[in-house]
């Protein structure tokens, strides 16, 4: 099976390198090392609510060189969960958290919270058909680009994302 990866992902996207960013439920952060690289002269937050995880990214960011991450033990479902100020950040990258979580749409609006107007949400999660366990819980493109989108979310595109999974680009809109 042909899994995503997050540089050709990202590739695909208008990052330019002094933007802020965050991963939002980065587990040991495959995605939030490959957000820095892009990010490099702005500043990545890799969010997550397993000290674990984020010990591991630690150490993953250390021994590949990349200063420019934050990690942030929180509760993404809580209002104002990652506790950074309101429009602080240029793009939230969301990859494999919907599927699994209750309060999708809490996560949703913490995103629009966080982000500047005219700035990108970009989120990536698994096919129905792409995963791993057929009793694993997915959400579909159209259920994200229509929560997205009642958010005051406008999709930009759909990138590829390999067999397993779909990835698509919105823009914050002006408030």
């Amino acid at each position: 099976m042909d899994f995503v990866d997050p540089e050709k992902v990202l590739g695909k996207v208008k990052l330019r390198s002094g933007m802020n960013g965050a991963e939002f439920g980065c587990g040991s952060g495959h995605w939030a090392l490959a957000l820095a690289r892009y990010l490099s002269k702005g500043t990545v937050y890799a969010i997550d609510l397993q000290a674990e995880a984020l010990s591991a990214l630690r150490g993953k960011a250390e021994q590949a060189m990349i200063k420019n991450i934050k990690t942030l033990k929180r509760d993404l479902e809580k209002p104002e969960g990652t506790g950074l100020k309101k429009w602080s950040l240029d793009v939230v990258l969301i990859p494999n958290l919907l599927f699994q979580i209750e309060k999708k749409e809490a996560v949703l609006k913490e995103a629009k919270r966080v982000l500047a107007p005219n700035s990108l949400l970009i989120i990536v999660d698994w096919k129905k058909e792409g995963r791993l366990l057929p009793n694993q819980p997915y959400i579909t493109a159209y259920q994200v680009r229509k929560m997205a989108e009642k958010l005051g979310f406008t999709l930009l595109k759909e990138l590829p994302a390999g067999e397993s999974h779909y990835a698509l680009v919105f823009q914050k809109e002006n408030e």
